[in-house]
């Protein structure tokens, strides 16, 4: 309710008008700009009693009726125009940052300077060890016309797959329209070469700024197919996907990052390169525009934050160091294998407070736990309750500990549809001292609601927060009146109200002095088993161990699969053990029956020294998952085999089928060999 001062007010401003509403005549109800006045009107309406004396009894109820049903029209008036400004605001912020962008790549460091100070300079400027080349971005601008063909011809093939897998439970079906990087080619804006890198490498950073006309549309269908155990609404759910048909796009990009670029192995002869690979040393700052066409983007609250998600989480982070894209000259310059840095113990306990995403039953929520995007290890799945508990380890390995973060993400778990997100915790490994155990709980934030364009419309003090907080809460004391106590909570309590995870980390370093004195004690050398000492047990055993990296590259004529158990597709999703150490690649589809079906994912598996020494074979298990699961074939290798030969590459026949064979490449990193 508005304060009484401010009741008042709007009293003297509005005299009663007697044969009608108080206030409302002279008013040009259609205009945005007399929303404030026509609710001032109407709230002086309800302060002086209606219609006044001589109104009849029964118009109070009709009275009541229409100012109700006019206060929610005119607040979604006022929110679509709130909203529409926003989105003004942000696409006049996107023009000048592409204007700045433009005027900066023109200028010289001696005008940075006069102009910026010593703070936003680019690196090239404000850096000594980076250093400006014109020269590139004119190469840039002469190889843009194929490397926009080329990555055309690839969003054509993967990205309509991106949207399906990642959509969220409101969305039917959604497919790509039209994509283009548009002609503004990317401008880079400083260099930097490592001259303390490997001989047989050269290590480059190159800084860039890309302010383009990108354009990327698409058609959505809004609205859920089914609502289960409901009769008739699946069917007109059905009408209604088929009916609500939606065209969006994405375009006007402003990104920011910095790319790593390895040239090498450098070889004696030709070509002298034996390939090229290249990284995102962190995820870049990137913004744009979103239009939806013939309508508002308030219609569609959830899209923005959804395609956020989806640029960082599919197409960009699976980029970021320590992964790597490869482009190999030769057969020796597919990229290699870095030493990793640290090792981060998880240990997944429980969680509190699972919002239920299911209309009858409570979430079945699992965690996936991960340091890299494209290695993700997974709890259990505990069914229908809101207080799950795991009790599950894991151990990751970390390359970069300045950079990479621990990702969390917990899953409701859909039997026949995708994966429905509930929210994630992020936890820069430089964050977790090196050596302490961390037990905490952390809150379980929805994705990235942190740089959402939409998020500043949801702050604290925001009217519009205010209206959705407050509705929030009085739903909550109508259901569940019990549970409503303002005042008792204690400040535990306070913290633990939402969705929380119970964690416990530990981050152990694995420096060079260490992994040396693993390496003398190897050789046998006197004292050196002394020198580990100070490590914890399981950290001393994986320096005595290694990691074992298997990279899958491709299954090729697998056994077809009866039609009724899903068969006029392939899905396929191979899973590895060693040991008692299991794990298992993302789903790869195939685009046609029988074809070879790449996999392109990399494994690796933490071997500890006593593991090493067991003669465990690495078995594998090609399964097709398309509808019905099926096992199309095993495969089983000898881990001395592997370990002896160091680096093996082969296509192997899977074993008991009648055809079927999976290409597979593995390397054995001892942990003393790889520093």
């Amino acid at each position: 309710m508005w304060p009484d001062r401010h009741l008042t007010f709007v009293s003297q401003r509005t005299p009663h008008t007697p044969g009608g509403v108080p206030g409302l005549q002279g008013l040009n109800t259609t205009s945005h700009g007399d929303v404030d006045q026509l609710l001032e009107a109407l709230v002086s309406a309800v302060k002086k009693g209606g219609l006044g004396p001589q109104a009849a009894p029964q118009s109070s109820s009709a009275l009541t009726s229409f100012i109700a049903g006019f206060l929610v029209a005119a607040f979604l008036v006022w929110l679509l125009k709130y909203r529409l400004n926003a989105a003004t605001a942000a696409s006049q912020d996107r023009r000048r940052q592409k204007q700045a962008i433009e005027t900066v790549a023109k200028m010289d460091p001696q005008d940075l300077k006069n102009s910026l100070g010593e703070i936003g300079m680019p690196a090239w400027a404000s850096l000594p060890d980076f250093q400006r080349v014109q020269w590139f971005n004119q190469v840039v601008v002469q190889i843009w016309p194929y490397f926009d063909r080329m990555v055309t011809q690839w969003a054509n093939e993967n990205i309509t797959n991106l949207l399906e897998q990642s959509k969220p439970p409101w969305i039917r079906s959604v497919r790509m329209h039209r994509f283009s990087l548009g002609t503004t080619v990317p401008e880079i804006t400083g260099v930097k070469v490592y001259r303390e890198s490997r001989q047989d490498e050269v290590l480059l950073d190159l800084d860039f700024m890309w302010a383009g006309d990108q354009e990327m549309s698409f058609v959505v269908k809004p609205v859920p197919r089914t609502v289960p155990d409901v009769p008739l609404a699946g069917q007109l759910m059905d009408l209604l996907s088929n009916a609500v048909v939606i065209k969006a796009a994405v375009d006007h990009w402003v990104v920011n990052g910095r790319l790593r670029v390895r040239l090498g192995p450098l070889l004696d002869g030709p070509p002298i390169l034996g390939g090229m690979q290249i990284s995102l040393t962190e995820i870049p700052r990137f913004s744009f525009d979103l239009t939806v066409y013939g309508g508002e983007l308030a219609v569609l609250p959830g899209l923005e934050p959804w395609l956020h998600a989806l640029i960082e989480d599919c197409v960009l982070r699976p980029y970021v160091l320590p992964e790597k894209y490869d482009i190999p000259f030769t057969d020796a310059g597919q990229g290699g294998y870095e030493r990793p840095r640290g090792l981060l113990d998880v240990r997944v306990i429980e969680a509190a407070h699972v919002p239920r995403l299911d209309i009858l039953t409570a979430s079945d929520p699992f965690v996936k736990v991960s340091v890299r995007a494209k290695q993700q290890l997974q709890t259990q799945v505990k069914e229908n309750t809101s207080k799950p508990h795991w009790d599950e380890s894991f151990q990751l390995l970390v390359h970069y500990p300045d950079k990479q973060e621990l990702t969390l993400v917990m899953y409701d778990h859909d039997t026949f549809d995708s994966h429905d997100e509930i929210g994630r915790v992020h936890i820069p490994v430089r964050d977790l001292p090196a050596g302490k155990v961390i037990d905490d709980w952390y809150e379980v934030l929805p994705a990235h609601q942190e740089k959402s364009d939409s998020e500043k419309y949801f702050k604290s003090g925001n009217p519009v927060s205010w209206v959705v907080g407050a509705g929030q809460k009085a739903m909550g004391i109508l259901i569940r009146p019990w549970d409503y106590k303002p005042f008792s909570l204690t400040k535990d309590e306070k913290r633990k109200a939402g969705c929380h995870l119970h964690l416990q980390l530990r981050f152990s370093e694995l420096s060079a002095e260490d992994v040396d004195a693993a390496a003398k004690e190897q050789q046998g050398a006197p004292g050196a088993g002394g020198q580990l000492s100070h490590l914890d047990p399981h950290v001393r055993n994986i320096l005595r161990g290694g990691v074992l990296y298997v990279r899958i590259h491709k299954v090729e004529s697998l056994m077809g699969k009866a039609v009724f158990r899903g068969g006029w597709k392939q899905a396929v999703k191979i899973k590895v053990r060693l040991g008692d150490i299991q794990k298992a690649t993302a789903v790869a589809k195939g685009k046609k029956k029988n074809e070879a079906i790449m996999i392109s994912q990399e494994l690796e598996f933490i071997v500890g020294g006593e593991m090493a020494k067991s003669g465990h074979k690495l078995q594998f298990e090609v399964w097709d998952v398309h509808w019905r699961n099926e096992l199309k074939g095993r495969l089983h290798i000898p881990f001395d085999d592997i370990k002896d030969h160091v680096m093996v590459r082969h296509t192997y026949d899977l074993e008991g089928t009648q055809r079927g064979r999976i290409t597979l490449e593995m390397q054995w990193m001892p942990a003393f060999a790889a520093a």
